[in-house]
């Protein structure tokens, strides 16, 4: 599973980049392997979904705009050389992986490959911002995830056993959790009831 993450991660920012690069400009490395690997759809509406509504938010026009655009496609490039889900380093388990394949979790998706990418490599603040917008870049994977749920056969039979098991659980579903016991344990705190206190600190 560590391989389809890495992969889908890889194409999800040569997608972005794609999107990047002026009309003039795309090709080489990324459009090849684009064109090789994954489909357009996704980066086909990133200029009007995501560059110029971000653009606008940001007073980002002209020449400013164009060098955004520029630093924005080195940087997708960079980045996209790093191991983040599989190599020598990475010890993600198939539970914790497998925890981000849902349409709904794009948000916890881009903070975890923001803050991984981070720890590698410094990041021109808009453009991580950019990656944030709409939450692009979390989509961009999880778009290329599903396409390989759809494709590879083993991918959804590992992830169905997951779910069967009961070892998936929903980040938010997660919090949630963790938000309701620090609120069980004010309400005890408050009411001095340490018996409920001590089960609680238990649980936590």
């Amino acid at each position: 599973m560590a391989k389809n993450f890495q992969e889908s991660y890889v194409y999800a920012l040569a997608a972005i980049s794609s999107g990047l690069a002026a009309p003039e400009n795309q090709r080489g490395f990324w459009k090849s392997l684009f064109q090789a690997k994954v489909k357009f759809e996704f980066s086909q509406g990133l200029e009007s979904d995501y560059l110029l509504p971000f653009a606008e938010q940001q007073d980002l026009a002209d020449e400013d705009l164009s060098a955004f655009r520029q630093t924005a496609l080195e940087q997708c490039q960079q980045i996209a050389r790093l191991a983040l889900f599989q190599g020598d380093n990475v010890s993600f388990s198939e539970e914790e992986l497998a925890c981000f394949v849902s349409p709904s979790s794009g948000n916890s998706m881009t903070d975890l490959v923001l803050e991984l990418v981070q720890t590698q490599q410094n990041l021109d603040q808009q453009v991580v911002a950019l990656l944030q917008f709409k939450e692009l870049l979390g989509k961009a994977i999880l778009f290329f995830l599903h396409e390989q749920l759809r494709k590879e056969p083993r991918f959804q039979t590992t992830l169905t056993a997951l779910q069967r098991n009961g070892l998936i659980i929903d980040v938010r579903e997660i919090k949630n959790i963790v938000q309701s016991t620090e609120n069980q344990l004010n309400q005890a705190l408050s009411k001095k009831q340490f018996g409920e206190v001590a089960q609680l600190g238990a649980i936590a």
